[in-house]
């Protein structure tokens, strides 16, 4: 064991025995440094024989286990793609298709402009028509007709007329048919009168 004496010029030695435990450290801290070397090599002319390398047998195996990754939401950006194909059919032979009633609805708009024609020339139509109609048998029951009351005002106001000399043809009298004339009260130059038959009184 070491002892306390002043050191001398002999070896020093120890018989002890150490036994380390566990040290932990922190983490180190390394300051940047910076390094400069320059160096200059003066060697003498080597001259070498021509080498000879052998045919190395390399033989590798590589035993890859990858531990659990787990990444983030890929991004895909967006590709453009184009394609161009052109095919060529070889003859082809079907048989009679069948069809099925097709039912279509067509509506057609005309707009037409302003159309100016000139006078148009018809000859004469020949039509000839012929209707025959054919009723059927009506029967109505009696028809009911009220009492009709009508009134009639006629006022006529005559204009100066001026007529020239009458013509009375030649009268003839018949003796025979007797004759009855009587005047209507409150008309003055009024009168009527009735041809009766002959010998008969009026």
């Amino acid at each position: 064991m070491l002892g306390f004496s002043p050191l001398a010029s002999a070896p020093l030695a120890d018989d002890g025995v150490t036994t380390l435990t566990a040290i932990t450290t922190g983490q180190p801290t390394l300051p940047s440094i910076t390094m400069s070397e320059e160096e200059t090599f003066n060697a003498d002319p080597v001259t070498a024989g021509v080498p000879t390398v052998g045919s190395p047998d390399l033989t590798q195996d590589h035993a890859l286990i990858p531990t659990v990754v787990t990444t983030g939401q890929p991004n895909v950006g967006q590709a453009g793609a184009t394609q161009t194909h052109i095919l060529t059919a070889a003859n082809i032979t079907t048989a009679p298709p069948t069809l099925q009633a097709a039912a279509a609805s067509v509506t057609s708009v005309l707009a037409a402009d302003s159309i100016e024609t000139a006078q148009p020339t018809l000859g004469e139509p020949d039509i000839a028509q012929d209707h025959a109609l054919a009723p059927t048998a009506v029967t109505t029951g009696q028809p009911n007709v009220g009492q009709a009351g009508a009134t009639q005002t006629h006022i006529l106001t005559a204009a100066n007329i001026t007529t020239g000399q009458p013509v009375v043809g030649m009268l003839l009298l018949n003796p025979s048919v007797g004759r009855a004339i009587h005047v209507v009260t409150g008309a003055p130059n009024v009168c009527i009168i009735a041809a009766n038959k002959p010998n008969r009184a009026a």
